[in-house]
């Protein structure tokens, strides 16, 4: 797959407001020079070329604590609403093997490297920077054109059930990463004693973090909050396998947790869908929704240059969205994907909508090419022409769909 290799530009954000926190708003002119933000201040320079953004506001870039990028393309497999909910996530995986084969062995026909790059795509167009894949790290990653950052360094397993080296991969794990896991991820019996299975197994301490969650009791959470373990929660998921997701009260007693989509095959959408569902249906407050997604994340999974933050000398991983003049936590728990309009990664302009993009430096536009998202139009740095042969190629023209929207490819200039 051709490969679009980019330099950061200088360039200064101007007649926006800035999100200092999840409470309060600055007005203030973001200075990018290369990968960071060189300076926020009042004063623009003549000498630098400027990109508007007046009727915009400026958000760190969000980080998705728990993704499997390469199901960016797959639709929900799973039962019916109507149909009995799963017991676990093993009896999940098992079912979808045998009655979902045909749709999993066709998508998987598609070329994976496609595939990644295509759950990249449904994270940027949401406002992602950073992504936690949860799975083997692949070397498109590392690529400096691959759309989000993902994370590196951390240990990783799928879970008890799954992974018989589970011990072994935990202390093999260096101390100063993160090790992170599937657990509880169900409503039986089984579910509920993994998180006292893990602790009896001495894999319980400040470096775990579980994903899911969704059998923890009062009991199981203050164990947690005891070791110094993180949970990454995952509430549309759950709600798709079980029927049920963690409650308001419960979330709100994890002392360490963060905010995940989980893959297209169980997720509702993208990780903006998470935010909303929270927000409005299990009431979390705007405020613990926005440090979720941004530096509980960040510290979480142990990132450093400033991620999940707008700081001078850190990189600038930064997003501009439509949004009303509430607090920006209140912006971000009501945000849909057709409001984020700039994606910047280390300084460089990732995605940008039409608006946008013709307000853009004519040094900035090369090599970005334009996709349809559910009527919205979008120009992406990457290299969609490819991405749509590899995938058209065995899923069939028009029938692309990530995060629940049809993409189309437009062209390239």
């Amino acid at each position: 797959m051709p490969r679009l290799l980019h330099k950061g530009h200088t360039l200064q954000l101007t007649d926006s407001r800035l999100a200092s926190g999840p409470s309060t708003w600055m007005d203030r002119i973001v200075r990018i020079e290369g990968e960071h933000i060189a300076s926020i201040g009042e004063d623009t320079d003549s000498a630098i070329p400027v990109l508007d953004l007046s009727g915009y506001l400026i958000l760190p870039g969000l980080i998705n604590a728990h993704d499997h990028l390469e199901f960016g393309l797959f639709p929900t497999l799973g039962r019916s609403t109507e149909a009995a909910s799963y017991q676990n996530y093993t009896e999940w995986a098992r079912e979808i093997h045998n009655v979902h084969s045909a749709a999993i062995t066709q998508h998987q026909r598609v070329p994976k490297a496609a595939r990644l790059w295509w759950g990249a795509i449904r994270n940027l167009l949401c406002g992602v920077t950073t992504v936690c894949h949860h799975n083997p790290l692949y070397p498109d990653f590392q690529l400096p054109d691959f759309p989000v950052h993902v994370v590196s360094q951390f240990g990783w397993s799928h879970s008890l059930t799954f992974d018989p080296q589970l011990s072994e991969r935990f202390h093999n794990t260096p101390v100063e990463f993160p090790f992170i896991l599937h657990a509880a991820e169900g409503i039986d019996r089984q579910s509920c004693d993994e998180i006292f299975q893990l602790d009896r197994m001495h894999l319980l301490d400040k470096r775990t973090v579980l994903v899911h969650g969704l059998a923890l009791t009062p009991e199981a959470v203050s164990l947690l909050n005891q070791r110094g373990a993180a949970l990454i929660a995952c509430p549309t998921s759950n709600l798709f396998l079980f029927a049920r997701t963690l409650s308001r009260d419960l979330l709100a007693s994890i002392e360490r947790i963060a905010l995940g989509s989980d893959s297209s095959i169980t997720a509702a959408g993208d990780l903006l869908d998470e935010i909303r569902y929270s927000y409005s249906q299990i009431g979390l407050d705007a405020d613990s929704i926005y440090k979720m997604v941004t530096f509980n994340s960040a510290e979480m999974l142990r990132l450093g240059h400033g991620a999940g933050r707008l700081l001078e000398s850190e990189v600038a991983d930064l997003i501009a969205v439509r949004g009303g003049h509430n607090t920006p936590a209140s912006v971000l728990s009501e945000l849909t994907f057709d409001k984020v309009e700039l994606v910047l990664l280390s300084g460089q302009v990732q995605m940008a909508s039409q608006s946008i993009y013709e307000r853009l430096p004519q040094s900035i536009r090369s090599n970005m090419q334009l996709l349809d998202v559910a009527g919205h139009q979008r120009w992406l740095r990457a290299p969609l022409h490819s991405l749509f042969e590899a995938a058209e190629g065995i899923l069939g023209e028009g029938n692309l769909m990530i995060g629940g929207r049809q993409v189309r490819y437009l062209g390239a200039i």
